[in-house]
């Protein structure tokens, strides 16, 4: 009965191991993310678990694309005013072109992991349409794992970290990028282990 029991027991700690390890990396993923200013929040107040919208994707997209928001005509009808901002500036620069088609976005629809995929792709300078985007960014190296879809918010910040290293053929570290136009800190990222001192 006792080795029944320490096996039973033993089984379900095996068990939620991934679990924990992957909430410990989603964790990291969005402190370093907060920690470079690109998304806001406190340990307690990242919603990991919650579903990640499409506003509040691309609301990251935007800072990521180190984008103005100010002052551009918005073709989409159904976005939210704080998010109008970087939906209008990613329209103008074409990035949701051929994802998703005016004049309605869903903003408040869960973003799947090709469609981020697809977003980060353009951000790093290549052009893969929605459809067997994630696989694309795979293969690149941009990211380190497939994710299922609707992505939740520790999959989007994960995702996201996992693009800060990418280096697209013949261009810069997208987190060095990100330091050169001042979106980011040069030290903020060098203290994450983002930025080696021989590249900058």
């Amino acid at each position: 009965m006792k080795i029944r029991l320490i096996s039973l027991i033993l089984a379900l700690a095996l068990l939620s191991c991934p679990a924990h390890a992957l909430e410990g990396e989603a964790r990291r993923a969005a402190d370093d993310l907060s920690a470079l200013g690109l998304v806001q929040g406190t340990p307690e107040g990242y919603a990991l678990d919650a579903g990640a919208t499409r506003a509040q994707a691309l609301a990251l997209l935007a800072r990521l694309a180190g984008l103005s928001t100010e002052g551009t005509a918005l073709s989409y009808t159904d976005v939210p005013a704080w998010a109008a901002g970087s939906v209008s500036a990613l329209s103008d620069a074409g990035y949701l072109e051929g994802i998703y088609a005016p004049p309605t976005l869903h903003s408040g629809e869960f973003i799947t992991a090709d469609e981020w995929s697809a977003l980060l792709l353009r951000c790093l300078g290549y052009s893969y349409p929605k459809e067997g985007a994630q696989t694309a960014a795979v293969r690149l190296g941009v990211l380190s794992r497939a994710y299922t879809s609707p992505l939740s918010r520790a999959d989007l910040f994960q995702m996201t970290r996992d693009a800060l290293n990418a280096v697209p053929e013949g261009k810069e570290p997208l987190v060095q990028r990100l330091a050169r136009q001042g979106i980011c800190s040069s030290s903020a990222a060098r203290e994450l282990g983002l930025l080696d001192d021989a590249i900058t």
